[in-house]
C-alpha cells in the first residue's frame, strides 16, 4: 500500500490508525491505494488501536425533507473518500430526542457530529467540545467555541425574495415562516421584516403565519392568508414545502398564480420545478452544504485537535419560475 501510494509505510501505519495527522491529501492517496489493492482492515481492531470509529453522526429534524437528505448525500460523499461512515438520524424537530440521538452517538463513539436540526444549543455539545470530538452545524446558529458552522444567509435570502416581489409591483406581501425554535426560521423571518422596512411595505401581524416546515402547514397557513378581509397579493414562504402547500391552497380557492396571488419559496429542492406551475424561489446548493461540512469534518480529524472556530457561508441564487 505505501508503493502503491507513494508514501512510507508509517503514513500508511497513521492513517489507518489515526496516531498521527496526516494531510487530506496524502490520506486520499493512501485511502485510494487501500481500495486499489482491495485492502480489507479488522474494523473492530482497528477502532481499538487508533480510538477511533471512523464513523460520523448526521442528525436532522426532518428525515422526509429533501433539503435534508441533499445534505446527508454530500456530506456522506464527502466522507466516504476518507473511509468514513455516515450514520443519518431524523429527531422530528424535538428537543428530547435531539438530545437523546447526540448521547446515543457520543455513546456509540462517532468521531464527529454534524447538526441540522433546531432544539439543540450550543452548550449542550460542551462534552464534545472537552472530548476533543468536532461539531459541525449547518444551518444552526451555535455559538460554542469549536462548533463550526456551515450555512447559507438566510437573512438576506428574505431580504433578496421581498425585493423581488416588490420589484414586480406588490405592495402587500405577507410571509409563512419556519417554527419559532429554528434559528432558520427566525433569521429569515427577521429578513423579511427588514426588507418590508426599508421598502416601506406595511406588516402585520395578521400576514405572519407560522408553519411547520411541512406541505400541510403550507396550505393551512395559505388558507388563513387567503381568507383575510384584506388579501395579500403575495407570499414569500420560508421553505419550498410550505411553498408548494401555498400552491395547493391558492389553487383550490379558485385563484390565479401568479395574477392573484404570487408565491415565492425558499431553498429550490428538486420538486420545485416539478410542481404545476412551477415555483419561484431562492436556491440554496444544500448538498453542497454537506460537501462543506464533510471537508471541515475531515480537516478537523485530520488536524487531531480543536482549533479555532470557522464560518462558511454558502452563496443562494433568485430562481425565478412561475409562481411569482
Amino acid at each position: 500500500m505505501a508503493e502503491r501510494a507513494g508514501v512510507s509505510k508509517a503514513t500508511v501505519s497513521n492513517v489507518l490508525t489515526g496516531k498521527r495527522p496526516v494531510s487530506t491529501a496524502t490520506r486520499r492517496r493512501v485511502n485510494r491505494a487501500i481500495s486499489e489493492l482491495d485492502y480489507q482492515p479488522n474494523g473492530a481492531a482497528q477502532a481499538l488501536r487508533s480510538k477511533r470509529s471512523h464513523t460520523v453522526a448526521l442528525i436532522v429534524s426532518d428525515l422526509t425533507n429533501p433539503f435534508f437528505t441533499g445534505v446527508a448525500a454530500g456530506l456522506q460523499e464527502t466522507v466516504m473518500t476518507d473511509g468514513y461512515l455516515t450514520f443519518v438520524a431524523g429527531s422530528d424537530s424535538e428537543r428530547g430526542r435531539e438530545l437523546a440521538l447526540l448521547t446515543e452517538f457520543t455513546r456509540r463513539g462517532v468521531d464527529a457530529v454534524v447538526i441540522s436540526a433546531f432544539a439543540l444549543r450550543s452548550e449542550e455539545f460542551e462534552r464534545l467540545h472537552v472530548a476533543n470530538i468536532p461539531v459541525i452545524g449547518i444551518g444552526h446558529q451555535l455559538s460554542g467555541a469549536g462548533i463550526d458552522i456551515v450555512s447559507g444567509d438566510d437573512h438576506r435570502m428574505a431580504v433578496d425574495a421581498v425585493q423581488y416581489l416588490f420589484e414586480r409591483g406588490h405592495r402587500h406581501i405577507a410571509t409563512i415562516a419556519g417554527p419559532a425554535a429554528s434559528d432558520v426560521a427566525q433569521q429569515r423571518l427577521a429578513g423579511f421584516h427588514a426588507a418590508c422596512r426599508r421598502l416601506g411595505l406595511p406588516t402585520s401581524d395578521e400576514v405572519v403565519v407560522e408553519g411547520d416546515w411541512t406541505r400541510d402547514s403550507g396550505r393551512a397557513a395559505t388558507s388563513r392568508l387567503l381568507a383575510l378581509p384584506e388579501r395579500p397579493s403575495a407570499v414569500y414562504v420560508a421553505n419550498d414545502l410550505m411553498a408548494i402547500g401555498a400552491i395547493d391552497a391558492t389553487r383550490a380557492a379558485g385563484l390565479r398564480i401568479p395574477d392573484d396571488f404570487a408565491i415565492i419559496g425558499n431553498d429550490d429542492i428538486e420538486v420545485a420545478s416539478l410542481v404545476s406551475p412551477q415555483l419561484t424561489t431562492i436556491r440554496i446548493p444544500y448538498r453542497e452544504l454537506g460537501r462543506v461540512a464533510g471537508r471541515l469534518l475531515l480537516n478537523r480529524l485530520g488536524a487531531g485537535r480543536l482549533g479555532a472556530r470557522q464560518t462558511v457561508l454558502i452563496e443562494h441564487s433568485l430562481v425565478v419560475r412561475d409562481t411569482a
